[in-house]
């Protein structure tokens, strides 16, 4: 206290310069005691130990002290740096994790099958059959699909009749579901 600055507004200009000095002297004995890595290399000078940073290539007799832990460091000096948090080293894991998640909630998703092993893709036609109509069938994702074209394109067929999803088909001829709009083509061999 007896050095403090603010003591020191009355006394001469030396007066506060010697003050000042020692004042300085204060602060850099604080800043080797609150520090243990500093401590540590101070009373290794104390008993004549040259740290090996010092040393050159010759080797120490003696152990050196214990160079400075960064979690020891003043907050303010060089090469600090500020204390994390448990949660700035855990949380890159976590996004990862939850990023790896989704990745797998995603592919199991876009991948779903059926029981049969096919997958779930329904084919809309868009149009409705009639008695009378020529159509091609076409394989889409593994399944039997109509597509209107020309009687006299080959492997046309013509519908015979249209009826509900699970009546049977008059004679002669092939049955193909409309498992959208829940419809039975009978279709025959277009001539």
């Amino acid at each position: 206290m007896r050095y403090h600055p603010d003591r020191q507004s009355e006394k001469t200009l030396e007066a506060r310069e010697r003050a000042e000095f020692h004042m300085r002297e204060l602060n850099q004995a604080w800043a080797v005691l609150r520090s243990p890595g500093r401590r540590a290399d101070y009373d290794a000078r104390l008993r004549g130990v040259t740290p090996v940073w010092e040393q050159g290539r010759a080797r120490a007799k003696r152990t050196a002290p214990v160079a400075p832990r960064v979690a020891d460091l003043e907050p303010d000096s060089p090469g600090a740096s500020p204390p994390r948090s448990r949660g700035l080293r855990i949380g890159p894991i976590v996004f990862v994790m939850i990023a790896v998640a989704g990745m797998l909630a995603f592919a199991a998703w876009a991948t779903t099958s059926s029981d049969d092993g096919e997958r779930d893709v329904e084919v809309e036609t868009g149009t409705l059959f009639e008695e009378g109509d020529c159509v091609v069938l076409v394989s889409v994702d593994g399944r039997i699909t109509p597509l209107r074209g020309e009687c006299s394109s080959i492997g046309a067929l013509r519908v015979m009749a249209v009826v509900d999803l699970g009546r049977p088909c008059p004679g002669g001829t092939e049955a193909v579901d409309l498992q959208a709009e829940e419809l039975r083509l009978c279709l025959r061999a277009s001539s």
